[in-house]
């Protein structure tokens, strides 16, 4: 999913004209894009099982609910965290 939109992204890029800074930023944005759209097609696609989820022990006290909206929330959240860090 990233291999199309990377290579167009390689082949705009003018070495003597363009800022390095800039054009990581452009393809930072757009990766970051990607990568939340397929995120959030994969929780669209994901069944209703998975949206509804299921709770897992996590010790003989606790349990903790996984579900496709929370996994999304977390993937999101590392991805931004990611992003800042890039910045």
């Amino acid at each position: 999913m990233l291999d199309f939109p990377f290579r167009s992204w390689l082949e705009q890029i003018k070495p003597a004209d363009d800022e390095i800074d800039g054009t990581m930023e452009i393809w930072r944005k757009t990766a970051i894009e990607i990568a939340l759209a397929l995120g959030q097609e994969m929780v669209v696609n994901s069944g209703p099982k998975a949206l509804v989820g299921r709770f897992v022990k996590t010790n003989e006290r606790q349990e903790r609910l996984y579900n496709s909206p929370l996994a999304y929330a977390y993937f999101s959240f590392q991805i931004r965290k990611l992003e800042r860090r890039a910045m």
